[in-house]
């Protein structure tokens, strides 16, 4: 049995927005609840240097420098975000 993938801006009144975000020059993503990368444009995927399925691969913490990660975030040191 093949599993659908999520997407949250699947869909064909979402196909214009979808070409939208991915123009864009902004870095944009949507995260799970969990903090898990659910989409990134393009601009996102190639400041990082990942993909999308690489991305969604990851958590948030995990492309936030450690330093600014332990400052900001003590959330993602607990073993629930790391």
């Amino acid at each position: 049995m093949k599993t659908k993938r999520f997407d949250p801006l699947a869909g064909n009144a979402e196909a214009g927005f979808r070409d939208l975000l991915d123009g864009a020059n902004d870095l944009i993503f949507i995260l799970s609840p969990d903090a898990r990368f659910l989409y990134s444009n393009r601009a996102f995927q190639t400041a990082l240097g990942y993909s999308e399925p690489e991305l969604r691969a990851f958590d948030i913490f995990a492309v936030i420098p450690t330093k600014l990660r332990m400052r900001r975030f003590p959330i993602a040191n607990s073993k629930c975000c790391a």
